[in-house]
């Protein structure tokens, strides 16, 4: 409150708690511009503050002029109101002024899925843009709605208790997987199909009264590839997860347009621009992965050079050296990312879960699910002759704490049971709610690959060997991990560039005068900014957006910054992320720059000559040449 607006907030409460609402807002309105109302509006928590009556809406904004909705922060105040308030003066009011900024208000918030506020808005008449709109977000909702009775309509018709549900649903997944390994898309989607039918086991089915063996388990996996009796009930819900995804793109991604055609199908109609980023992203994600797998080789070799490497029970395969290689880039990853055991959930053991999950994964993989997806190139064949191909190996992972432990101890990776224990139970996927809604599950298998059955754990073959990678962990990892006192990102960035030929320093808040600026690195001629933030990978349009709010702020804080500059260096504003989706574009003059980029190329010894000066740095950075030199590379 201590501003220049002090005073107009002062006299506009007073007014409101003497009942002269109109006047206490009209007050605010002619002496506040909206981006600071719009502050002071989300500072107000409490349900009797200033702002939080929907007088505000419908007696006062409706009464005034609608120029107010053009500005950048009408947004925001728009879905203020949709999320806390219906009033139907108030939303026409909104839709007949500015419809683009109503439609967008109701997308981002998704309240385009609420059927009972469509039908309010449909019993008046709608500007033709907005009914048009109407019309589609109708049909989305019921394309939702209309698959998950499907769903349920045949759960229902099924004589299944809880773990013969669980188990024959990881066997209709292993069965889609088969007929769709080379497709990384349906892979995924097949992934979160599962996470769906296995949540709705563990909050609707009651729980197991007679105890559990390996063989009950087994057989009603081995019934289910010989039955298929899930078959359709998982298509029904691999096709629920397409629709939910339509919907996200719908409503977040740029560009993308849906239209009803002649027959009453919903088309999509993609922007061609937003794919071509997309593919750069994801093009990003599988350099920086490669280059923590070269690094891996290097820390591998030297080790091995300098007698380091303990080959246990003599293992030397190559599918063991591969699984070694990958498992250090992983953990300079982790390493990276400052992530540490203290700061892990229940006190993961960090370097113990990461070999014994990298490990596991690796031996499932070459054993069970690489002779399977080989047979499935070889031959037209399905998932049940794919599986005569194993010789009787195990279709699925079954376990207890006391055999993974013995397990994980015999391969050479000495913990103790407690640390298994903490693992699985971290690693272990459990979603219980009073009244299940499948569009509100949050976690999926891809982070949290066991199941547990009593005293038994599962885990689905190709889910459990997503692991082997490098971010199947570090994405499941990060589901683990809450930030506290440990290593930031910017203690690692300083380490690495702390000697090189500019000074490099960590800007600590307390002596910013405005802003929040993490890293500085200066020299004569320029200085940088540098503003990091540790987050997770993006894998869909509603992560993307949820992260936006995060990103503008970031944008606005280092912009502030500058402000406070009054030197006379060239100012560069970097705003450097964990996660990779967005680089290389710059944004109100803040460039935005992937963190493990600026470590890798302090690593490699192909920038090592021209490093010489913080000008040279900041054209690699700003050329993106770490990136145009790499990616064919691999």
């Amino acid at each position: 409150m201590n501003d220049i607006f002090f005073n107009t907030k002062k006299q506009a409460q007073l007014l409101y708690k003497q009942g002269a609402k109109y006047d206490a807002y009209l007050l605010v309105w002619n002496e506040m511009p909206l981006d600071k109302i719009v502050d002071w509006y989300s500072m107000n928590k409490t349900k009797k503050a200033f702002f939080k009556d929907v007088f505000f809406y419908d007696s006062f904004l409706t009464k005034q002029s609608a120029v107010w909705m053009s500005e950048a922060k009408a947004i925001e105040l728009w879905k203020d109101y949709l999320k806390n308030y219906n009033s139907i003066e108030f939303e026409y009011y909104v839709a007949y002024n500015n419809p683009e900024l109503f439609i967008e208000g109701y997308k981002e918030m998704l309240l385009f899925l609420d059927s009972s506020r469509l039908k309010t808005l449909k019993n008046n008449e709608l500007p033709p843009v907005v009914k048009e709109e109407v019309l589609i977000w109708e049909k989305l909702s019921d394309l939702l709605n209309t698959t998950w009775y499907k769903v349920l309509y045949k759960i229902k018709g099924l004589n299944k208790s809880k773990h013969e549900f669980i188990v024959a649903s990881c066997a209709a997944f292993e069965a889609f997987v088969y007929n769709n390994h080379e497709d990384p898309i349906k892979f995924q989607y097949g992934g979160y199909a599962l996470s769906i039918l296995i949540a709705y086991a563990q909050s609707e089915k009651q729980e197991e009264t007679k105890e559990l063996t390996d063989e009950n388990i087994y057989q009603v996996y081995l019934e289910e590839v010989l039955k298929e009796e899930f078959k359709s009930i998982f298509a029904l819900v691999n096709e629920y997860v397409m629709n939910k995804d339509v919907v996200y793109r719908y409503a977040y991604e740029p560009g993308l347009k849906i239209k009803i055609n002649d027959i009453d199908k919903i088309v999509v109609l993609e922007d061609k621009a937003f794919n071509i980023k997309w593919d750069y992203d994801a093009d990003r994600y599988s350099l920086n992965e490669n280059m923590y797998c070269k690094f891996g080789i290097q820390s591998y070799s030297e080790c091995l050079e300098k007698g380091q490497i303990i080959f246990h029970n003599n293992n030397k395969s190559e599918e063991n050296i591969i699984g070694n290689v990958l498992c250090n880039g992983i953990k300079l990853a982790v390493n990276d990312l400052g992530l540490k055991e203290k700061e892990m959930k229940n006190k993961i053991p960090l370097l113990t879960a990461i070999t014994f999950l990298q490990g596991l994964a690796t031996r499932k993989y070459h054993t069970i699910i690489k002779p399977l997806h080989d047979t499935a190139s070889k031959s037209k064949s399905t998932y049940i002759e794919g599986t005569l191909s194993l010789q009787n190996k195990e279709l699925i992972l079954i376990s207890d704490i006391k055999n993974l432990h013995r397990m994980t101890n015999t391969s050479g990776n000495k913990c103790s049971i407690d640390d298994i224990e903490k693992i699985i139970s971290n690693f272990s996927f459990n979603w219980k709610v009073k009244k299940f809604n499948p569009f509100k599950l949050t976690i999926n298998l891809w982070q949290k690959p066991f199941i547990k059955l009593g005293k038994n754990i599962i885990a689905p073959m190709s889910i459990l060997t997503g692991f082997t990678g490098l971010y199947g962990l570090t994405e499941a990892l990060f589901r683990n991990f809450k930030p506290n006192d440990g290593t930031s990102i910017e203690n690692i960035l300083y380490e690495y560039y702390k000697d090189m030929p500019w000074n490099t320093r960590i800007e600590l808040a307390s002596v910013q005068e405005k802003g929040d600026v993490d890293v500085i690195m200066e020299d004569d001629l320029h200085i940088v900014y540098l503003q990091l933030k540790r987050t997770s990978q993006k894998t869909n349009t509603y992560e993307i957006a949820k992260q936006k709010k995060q990103d503008e702020k970031a944008i606005s804080q280092l912009q502030l910054a500058a402000t406070a500059y009054k030197g006379k260096k060239q100012i560069h504003l970097w705003y450097v992320s964990t996660a990779l989706e967005g680089l290389g574009i710059k944004t109100k003059n803040v460039f935005k720059v992937g963190y493990q980029d600026l470590l890798h190329i302090s690593r490699l010894n192909l920038y090592r000559n021209k490093l010489k000066s913080l000008g040279d740095f900041i054209e690699i950075v700003e050329t993106d040449q770490f990136y145009k030199n790499n990616r064919n590379t691999y």
